[in-house]
């Protein structure tokens, strides 16, 4: 049985010990989960494949590593005798000797320890005043907790471009003509000035995994967005939500497009001046008269 009075002294650095290599193993975890997100997104950007199900796996392998990860690490035991060794590893000028006083054990009758034993525990203890035990232990308690938050900062960067793919800067000019079954609507379209608009894209046979609407208003900038599937059919979707000049759009996928087409803007007329005419009835005697800017 270990010695009571370094016993007290050696729980608080078992305990900071234990939480240390907890964050060492999860941070080893996240950093490979993350890093293994990170490059499907990559190799699906290059690729230009995917799978339907791969940010729900990703999420879920996270959780479910993590927490067996963590059943293991409870059920794994550390013993104060290799605490000791390591602040010995630390602490040179101990030389065997918090070891030895942790295996001081009071004499069973008296409860006291001799003075040997006491010497040795008190030698013990003058050195943790002088180099506390607990400072090195506490000072990688720190750097492994910062190392834990970038590893699931990785975790969380993986997770983010494996649900948003990496999107394109400008579009692509290379791409082909689609021959296949493809029905884009509205298609060629005309829309009331600052309407928004949904266009979607219904595909045949062939399904592609990521489809973008590509969007060339007059007015400004190409700009590429994704579409969004709808659950298990054939069609994608996305939305503008503002259109303020006329714009051409096409759809894109697999280096193919659509066809292109064009949204075109009008403006009802609006009322500037309203004049109002009056004709009375013979029977009044009153003459038909003119009342100019009737809005005001």
């Amino acid at each position: 049985m270990p010695n009571n009075i370094i016993t007290a002294a050696l729980e608080p650095i078992l305990k900071c010990h234990r939480q240390q290599q907890i964050r060492k193993k999860t941070t080893l975890l996240w950093t490979t989960l993350g890093s293994t997100g990170l490059l499907y997104a990559l190799i699906r950007q290059k690729q230009g494949w995917d799978h339907p199900h791969a940010f729900t796996t990703f999420i879920t392998l996270c959780i479910t590593t993590t927490l067996v990860l963590w059943i293991q690490h409870r059920r794994t035991r550390l013993s104060l005798r290799e605490v000791a060794r390591r602040i010995e590893q630390e602490h040179p000028k101990l030389e065997a000797a918090l070891i030895t006083a942790l295996d001081q054990q009071p004499d069973p009758k008296s409860g006291d320890y001799h003075l040997l034993q006491t010497r040795v525990i008190r030698e013990a203890l003058e050195n943790n005043l002088k180099e506390p035990w607990d400072q090195p232990f506490h000072i990688q308690l720190f750097f492994t907790g910062v190392l834990r938050f970038a590893s699931l900062l990785i975790v969380a960067f993986g997770a983010y471009f494996i649900k948003n793919p990496f999107e394109s800067a400008k579009p692509t000019l290379e791409a082909t003509i689609y021959s296949g079954q493809l029905a884009v609507e509205p298609g060629n379209v005309e829309i009331e000035r600052g309407d928004a608009v949904v266009i979607t894209a219904r595909f045949g046979q062939r399904v592609p995994s990521r489809v973008n609407l590509v969007v060339m208003p007059a007015n400004g900038q190409a700009q590429t967005l994704s579409m969004k599937k709808s659950m298990d059919d054939p069609l994608f979707g996305a939305s503008l939500l503002s259109v303020d000049a006329d714009t051409v759009y096409y759809v894109e996928f697999d280096s193919k497009k659509s066809e292109t087409y064009k949204l075109l803007t009008f403006e009802h007329p609006k009322l500037q001046q309203a004049d109002a005419y009056l004709n009375y009835p013979s029977y009044t005697d009153e003459e038909p008269r003119t009342i100019k800017d009737t809005l005001r």
